[in-house]
């Protein structure tokens, strides 16, 4: 997964704390992340430039250790209907406006047709800062 530059910045200035916490997956369409430094930084920014959220779900098991943001694999509940065409992993706060995006990969469009499907991530984990 790709994080988000704004994400980076504020783990920079100690403004998220990815110890601990809720964290879930979006799954969405209609929607290209703006990625780059002062762009999208919360779940509203995602409805606010048009995209839709087709799934979310919680992540279980999030962890923080050397650089490296990580989780173990999980079962999509597929709700039955939809596409979407991006997974985002965000870092819940109670709100749209309060959930920090974290990172985005392009699923290359999964259609949710009420078969559960796996979501991997990759075996280093989801990404770590740095060589």
């Amino acid at each position: 997964m790709t994080p988000f530059n704004t994400f980076l910045q504020a783990l920079g200035a100690a403004g998220i704390d990815l110890t601990s916490g809720a964290f879930e997956m979006l799954f969405v369409t209609g929607y290209v992340p703006q990625a780059g430094d002062g762009q999208h930084d919360f779940e509203n920014d995602i409805t606010g430039a048009g995209g839709t959220i087709v799934h979310r779900q919680a992540v279980a098991g999030v962890t923080w250790v050397g650089r490296v943001l990580d989780a173990p694999d999980f079962v999509v509940n597929d709700p039955g209907a939809g596409t979407a065409t991006y997974a985002i992993l965000i870092k819940s706060a109670g709100t749209a406006a309060t959930n920090r995006l974290i990172a985005y990969h392009d699923i290359t469009d999964i259609t949710f047709d009420g078969v559960n499907d796996q979501f991997r991530f990759n075996a280093s984990g989801i990404f770590k800062i740095g060589a």
